[in-house]
């Protein structure tokens, strides 16, 4: 899964279940409309307040959205995100409104010293995982732990990209050093995370192709969600790709990505593919196929239409 599909699916989640809690009582007698306007006038005492645990939920989500979106208090928002974790029972835990606003909120501190830490929240629940799967069901469950392992594969990914003078078999050993990591803590979700670093990391296309590009593949066709990125990889290889031999991948790809999205744009990178593979005919029926769309669907195509089609017909 994408960063921006995992982001998406917090949000939409948090929308959805937002004011889903039960009304908490709070230990002061303030209305909601009152401790509101004390935040807006007088944050420090707000604070006060939410240092001596006396803040309910609602109260403590909108003193940490106020200062958040105004900019101001910097320093309130990660206490108050760890004053707001503390008062968390388990059980309010298991309600997923509360760990996706807290994430939402940039509550990401470490939970211990293991080599490659999760975020207290995430620890959380990869412990409770039986639990959390129970509550929160299978696609906010997945989302959420797909999201987090590919966020920090990204962040291992980008430290180890520095490391341009490791061999292919030290790349491999800091790449298992993870992933028995990941089986220990995460089992279900070890054979995501080694086709995402076998394909971005340890194989390069400049170390050994024939590795590169089946571990590519075993990634795109096993746990790739996105059909732009499928549609992406298709066109990098019509372009850029010069041996004869992974041209056909190209057509693996776009065709994936066609069952996942019809999309104008994919149906001229499909007759590009099969315009390099020699299959002339099948590539102009796949430009009839682009113009079956609507005008709206395929304005942002025109130029790329247009160069692919004067290839093709150059061929008549």
């Amino acid at each position: 899964m994408s960063y921006k599909h995992f982001i998406a699916a917090l949000a939409v989640a948090f929308l959805f279940l937002v004011g889903g809690v039960a009304a908490q009582k709070s230990k002061n007698k303030l209305s909601q409309a009152e401790f509101e306007k004390m935040v807006i006038d007088d944050a420090p005492k707000a604070f006060k307040l939410a240092e001596s645990k006396q803040l309910n939920f609602p109260q403590l989500q909108f003193f940490i959205n106020y200062e958040r979106e105004n900019e101001r208090n910097f320093e309130y928002v990660e206490l108050l995100n760890n004053i707001y974790w503390q008062q968390l029972s388990h059980k309010d835990k298991l309600n997923s409104e509360h760990i996706l606003f807290l994430e939402n909120n940039f509550f990401n501190s470490p939970q211990n010293n293991e080599p490659y830490p999760f975020s207290v929240s995430f620890a959380y629940v990869v412990k409770h995982q039986t639990e959390f799967k129970k509550a929160w069901k299978d696609s906010l469950f997945n989302s959420y732990v797909f999201g987090h392992l590919y966020l920090q594969m990204l962040d291992l990914q980008f430290h180890l990209a520095y490391d341009t003078n490791l061999s292919i078999t030290e790349r491999t050993d800091k790449a298992e050093a993870y992933l028995a990591f990941i089986k220990q803590q995460l089992p279900d979700y070890e054979p995501y995370s080694r086709a995402y670093l076998y394909c971005h990391y340890v194989n390069r296309i400049t170390d050994n192709k024939e590795k590169y590009y089946t571990s590519l593949t075993d990634y795109l066709l096993n746990f790739e969600t996105d059909p732009n990125k499928l549609d992406s990889y298709a066109f990098e290889i019509t372009h850029y790709e010069t041996d004869a031999t992974y041209k056909p991948l190209s057509l693996v790809f776009i065709n994936k990505a066609l069952e996942m999205k019809k999309s104008a744009n994919f149906h001229i990178t499909k007759a590009e593919a099969l315009y390099q593979l020699g299959q002339v005919e099948a590539a102009r029926k796949e430009l009839d196929n682009f113009n079956s769309f609507n005008a709206e669907a395929k304005s942002n195509w025109k130029d790329y239409y247009k160069r692919v089609e004067q290839l093709i017909n150059g061929n008549k």
